[in-house]
């Protein structure tokens, strides 16, 4: 686990939906990169929710 800003956590999700659109991923890296975008966009919604959060853990 590390510290993310909300920039850094917006960076990381673009890049996993970038990775996500490889047509010679398997199904299991898939799935395995879905739930990373899922993850990280929860943490994003958490950290709009709370304003005066400058970094989360992820």
């Amino acid at each position: 686990m590390r510290k993310y800003t909300k920039t850094e956590l917006e960076a990381k999700v673009k890049s996993l939906n970038e990775e996500l659109h490889n047509p010679f991923l398997s199904k299991s890296e898939k799935l395995r990169i879905e739930s990373g975008i899922k993850y990280y966009t929860g943490k994003l919604v958490e950290m709009d929710e709370s304003p005066n959060i400058k970094t989360i853990n992820a």
